[in-house]
């Protein structure tokens, strides 16, 4: 071996050596060291299903999401049903914190880590409370998240204690949003497309398109009073019409009470199924937002306790719809036909 490759050798090792022991003696010195791989929160992972509320703060505002009978509620949004799998998921993160890494204890640093006051405007940091009865279980403030975390494949979130800061980074992350919206429960009703026998549209001008079945089973939707010399463009557009009430989705959801919406000229589809619910879907489009409402009717006894769960969880509210959502009833006749000798 030459001697300036051994001599290189030699200096990898005392540099290998060198740092270990200041690891060594930092972990000594630093009593933060002994906190690695540990929760940060002990036993709670053991009582997350014993958690019955979640609050937020941050610069946009403050979020209590809290558990009333068997369902969870957005305090701020009127009591609206909260997403339980989103609820479920940021108090399981919060109990699987575990500290990964020492950060900084400088207060004017931990803007960089997004981990300065929450409630200052334009701060990007939030505070997660956790509570079982009245009793706080975990107070935390989280910011910057880590995508991959050294020598791992998973993800992690700088924190540190409201109390003081001493901040970290940890492995894991809660994920809590920080508005109502990144709470509530986005389905409003889900009525499978091979249960629904017609959907009715009126627009604001009278027109009517109405599609139809004309058994359980068959396999497409008919467009009725089909005019001379005309087709459908696109066989689709009936089916995403007939599916208008498969898994609604909305953005937002406003108290019904507290809205001062002009539904003059509104839309308003009325599907009707096989087993005797009656729905109308009523949207019209104020400053930009695609608003909806709905009612439910049952013709049937066994429609009645469905119709009836839908009614109690949505006749209260006005729905913000993403543009997909709506698309399918604003379709006016002249979009969905073409004629017979063009090539669709």
């Amino acid at each position: 071996m030459r001697a300036r490759t051994f001599n290189i050798l030699i200096l990898l090792v005392i540099v290998s050596v060198g740092s270990a022991m200041y690891i060594v003696s930092r972990s000594v010195e630093d009593p933060r060291f002994k906190k690695i791989g540990q929760p940060v929160f002990p036993g709670l992972i053991d009582q997350v299903n014993k958690v019955t509320e979640l609050n937020i703060i941050s610069s946009k505002g403050n979020i209590t999401v809290r558990r009333r009978d068997k369902s969870w509620r957005v305090v701020e949004s009127r009591d609206h049903p909260a997403d339980p799998k989103e609820v479920f998921k940021a108090i399981v993160g919060i109990a699987e914190l575990k500290y990964f890494e020492p950060k900084t204890e400088r207060k004017e640093k931990l803007a960089r880590l997004r981990l300065g006051d929450p409630t200052l405007p334009g701060s990007s940091s939030k505070r997660v409370t956790l509570k079982i009865g009245n009793q706080i279980v975990a107070d935390v403030v989280v910011g910057r998240e880590k995508l991959f975390l050294p020598g791992l494949t998973v993800g992690g979130v700088y924190f540190r204690l409201p109390q003081g800061n001493e901040s970290w980074l940890a492995r894991g992350n809660p994920e809590a949003g920080g508005l109502p919206k990144d709470w509530l429960a986005r389905e409003i009703v889900n009525i499978a497309p091979k249960r629904v026998r017609s959907v009715t549209v009126r627009h604001k001008d009278n027109e009517i398109i109405q599609i139809s079945k004309l058994k359980i089973g068959a396999p497409k939707f008919v467009l009725s009073d089909m005019p001379v010399g005309m087709k459908v463009k696109y066989p689709s557009d009936l089916e995403f019409l007939g599916a208008i009430l498969e898994r609604l989705e909305m953005n937002d959801a406003r108290y019904a009470a507290d809205q001062t919406i002009d539904w003059d000229g509104s839309i308003v589809a009325e599907v009707e199924t096989f087993d005797g619910i009656r729905a109308f879907v009523e949207t019209v489009n104020r400053k930009g937002i695609d608003w909806l409402r709905i009612k439910l009717e049952a013709s049937s006894l066994e429609a009645q306790k469905e119709v009836r769960d839908i009614t109690e969880r949505t006749s209260d509210w006005v729905y913000m719809m993403p543009k997909y959502e709506v698309v399918p009833i604003q379709r006016r006749m002249q979009d969905l036909l073409i004629p017979v000798d063009t090539r669709s």
